[in-house]
């Protein structure tokens, strides 16, 4: 079973999960970083391919990860991959966990939304996103830790006790 951490825009999955993995001495995979290795630029996906074409990239990389992935792995979903289908039903083998952060904390994470297509009108993107998703992300979730007022040391703690025990 891999650790597989969701969540928003900008709620720290790249960089907890790298701290996480490190702490578990586990491999760790970025969806997003497979994307861009393979396919370039996520921005240019969707402009030149669209977002469904860019699902369907990032669901193929997420299955090939997962179907690879050691007991012990981290890997980190971008905020949009938990919405497919196949990488939903993929979600059931795996322990996950919801990151989560409020509006207000998220703000200065993800100021200017570069790299970040859909967040083009910053935090009212975000909102709107967060609003449109939370209810996917909580329905997969085999836990949930909140990042709003944490430090990267804090919440890696805190996923790291969450973790079944045949996994940490």
């Amino acid at each position: 079973m891999v650790t597989v951490l969701i969540g928003p825009p900008g709620v720290g999955k790249s960089s907890i999960g790298r701290r996480l993995a490190a702490r578990l001495g586990a491999p760790f995979t970025d969806i997003d970083e497979q994307i861009v290795a393979r396919h370039g630029s996520i921005p240019e996906i969707f402009l030149h391919d669209g977002e469904a074409e860019f699902r369907r990239k990032e669901a193929a990389i997420v299955a090939e990860v997962l179907a690879a992935g050691t007991d012990d792995a981290v890997v980190a979903l971008g905020g949009g991959a938990p919405l497919t289908e196949s990488t939903q039903q993929l979600l059931a083998d795996h322990f996950v966990v919801l990151l989560d952060v409020d509006a207000e904390h998220v703000g200065p994470r993800i100021r200017g939304g570069e790299g970040r297509p859909l967040l083009a009108e910053g935090l009212t993107s975000w909102q709107r996103l967060y609003d449109e998703r939370r209810d996917v992300y909580a329905g997969l979730a085999d836990t949930v830790v909140d990042t709003s007022e944490h430090s990267i040391d804090e919440v890696v703690a805190a996923v790291t006790e969450r973790i079944p025990r045949s996994l940490a």
